[in-house]
């Protein structure tokens, strides 16, 4: 069971990460730890243009700069480098 926690989100943390909303993903990023972020890489390298990655990446676009924001990148480079398509 995870300790991160939604509000006002349809969904709940131990669901699989590629149904959370983007809601949810924001929320993982900002308010999650290392185990929840790590859930969400997973997911990034197994899907790096899917629906999860596309939506981090738009949320990289506006989010504050800083070593969250450079971990997201560099998992969505290197997944993306890995799988071009």
């Amino acid at each position: 069971m995870s300790p991160l926690q939604f509000r006002n989100v349809d969904a709940d943390p131990d669901d699989e990460v590629r149904t959370w909303p983007y809601e949810a993903l924001v929320t993982a990023i900002d308010r999650g730890s290392v185990p929840d972020w790590r859930r969400v890489i997973a997911e990034i390298r197994r899907s790096p243009h899917g629906l999860v990655a596309q939506r981090i990446d738009r949320f990289l676009a506006y989010r504050p700069d800083d070593a969250v924001s450079t971990l997201f990148s560099l998992a969505l480079e290197r997944a993306r480098a890995a799988d071009p398509r």
